[in-house]
């Protein structure tokens, strides 16, 4: 906020100033224009505000409030020795009384409303670069995990004992395994071993657990390619439940496939 800049201002203290129309003795007053009546308005409105009150137009002691407020608030912090922070009130708040303390046996912090335990909040440790803050959290005792406890958040943390997953294997070298996400998602592998060269052999491989809707992916490779320039392979004429593979000199092969 400045002094008026406006037409025909005077010098009033030493400052710019308004005047008044003379008349009689044909002296212009100073013009009413819009940057000094909005720089009031503003001025003011920000204190009201600031203070956490909401502006009315029928309230005409709202600035005197508003500084009141303020200085008890800034008194409170002088004395206490800290700024001292509301407990409810606030927009879609009650009043209750809210308690945060720190919990030793589990290093994290504890909330609590009205008495009653919330349970445990998620501490954020200093971020590197290109990390995401994970939010609104609270660790819940009877799940064992952090459960989101905002409504704008969507999802939850997960943890290993989120996956499913196997695998087994055979004295040859033979192999299969899978992971299953918490979203769907089904990535399985396999190994198969044939001993030796042959005529090219065909393999039918059950997947050790079916696909529920689709296979977004799969492929297979020769194992021992090296051996030969010209060997190649080739996997297909699959379903939910089985891949074909054909290797042109019976090679061994692995293979994998993906999808829900």
């Amino acid at each position: 906020m400045d002094y008026t800049s406006a037409k025909n201002y005077t010098t009033v203290n030493g400052q710019r100033g308004y005047r008044d129309r003379d008349i009689v003795n044909r002296v212009e007053g100073t013009s009413l224009i819009a940057d000094d009546r909005n720089a009031l308005m503003f001025e003011v409105m920000k204190v009201i505000t600031a203070a956490g009150l909401t502006p009315d137009a029928s309230d005409w002691t709202q600035l005197y409030q508003a500084l009141v407020k303020i200085v008890a608030q800034y008194a409170a912090a002088a004395s206490a020795g800290f700024t001292p922070v509301e407990q409810g009130g606030g927009p879609n708040q009650g009043s209750n009384k809210i308690n945060l303390g720190w919990q030793a046996a589990t290093l994290l912090f504890r909330i609590s409303v009205d008495g009653v335990d919330q349970g445990t909040l998620l501490r954020c440790l200093p971020t590197q670069a290109g990390d995401v803050s994970p939010g609104n959290f609270l660790f819940s005792t009877t799940e064992n995990r952090f459960r989101a406890i905002a409504g704008s958040v969507t999802g939850e943390l997960v943890d290993l004992s989120d996956y499913s997953h196997a695998s087994s294997g055979d004295s040859t070298g033979g192999m299969m395994s899978y992971r299953k996400s918490p979203d769907g998602f089904i990535r399985q592998t396999g190994r198969v071993i044939t001993p030796g060269v042959g005529t090219p052999r065909s393999y039918s491989v059950q997947f050790p657990i079916p696909f529920t809707t689709e296979i977004t992916g799969y492929g297979a490779t020769v194992l021992d390619a090296a051996l030969d320039t010209n060997v190649g392979g080739s996997a297909g004429n699959y379903d939910l439940q089985h891949l074909e593979m054909r290797s042109a000199g019976g090679f061994s092969m692995t293979w994998w496939a993906e999808g829900y």
